[in-house]
């Protein structure tokens, strides 16, 4: 009875619940909440970037030098409780639909984040900017200066196009990975603390990657 209390959000402002046996309906729901997703992953992200706090949880994931799928789910704690919040608050509030579409999206976008994320030169060629692949998102892990800050988008690199942030990778790139200045902890307690206590360097080194 105390949980039937708790509010929620009942109704969105696009409701695409539909029979689930409609399979391009199915797929094409979950293509949208795809796009809604990514877009407030996109500015979410941008904040991780420019945020000081947010950004020394976040360089734990970006301070691996020999960057592979291995490294996909190598976040702070913390950076789950900024994400999920906002993301998710994003599908549910915008988009209402039945569970099959949800469980695609699911799938999709937790197979495009390790793809992405693959140690290999794979140029998508005219489809770069329309798909984020292994090399493009390398781009953003660079600790070459002229790729700091771009291509944040995690699957749809229209939305780097469209906020001035997309950097194309030439022909046969591969930076170097990591932060410069800066060595992750070796310790899971260090790791966990590290964000919060004080900066050892009076300045930030070049770090954004």
């Amino acid at each position: 009875a105390l949980v039937a209390r708790i509010p929620y959000w009942h109704h969105a402002p696009i409701d695409l619940r539909f029979d689930a046996s409609t399979w391009p309906r199915q797929v094409a729901t979950a293509l949208l909440w795809l796009v809604v997703y990514d877009f407030a992953s996109y500015w979410v992200h941008r904040l991780q970037h420019r945020v000081p706090l947010l950004w020394r949880a976040h360089r734990i994931h970006h301070s691996a030098r020999a960057l592979s799928v291995s490294n996909t789910m190598s976040h702070h704690v913390s950076e789950w409780a900024v994400r999920f919040p906002l993301t998710g608050a994003a599908l549910t509030m915008l988009v209402t639909t039945n569970p099959v579409p949800a469980g695609i999206f699911a799938t999709v976008s937790g197979l495009t984040i390790f793809f992405i994320h693959a140690n290999v030169p794979l140029d998508l060629g005219p489809l770069t900017w329309v798909m984020t692949g292994p090399q493009l998102h390398r781009i953003h892990h660079s600790r070459l200066p002229q790729h700091f800050d771009c291509n944040f988008a995690a699957f749809f690199p229209l939305w780097d196009v469209l906020f001035g942030t997309y950097v194309a990778p030439l022909r046969g790139e591969f930076p170097p990975t990591g932060v410069d200045g800066y060595v992750a902890p070796e310790t899971v307690a260090g790791m966990i603390i590290e964000p919060f206590v004080p900066e050892r360097r009076a300045k930030r080194t070049v770090e954004r990657a």
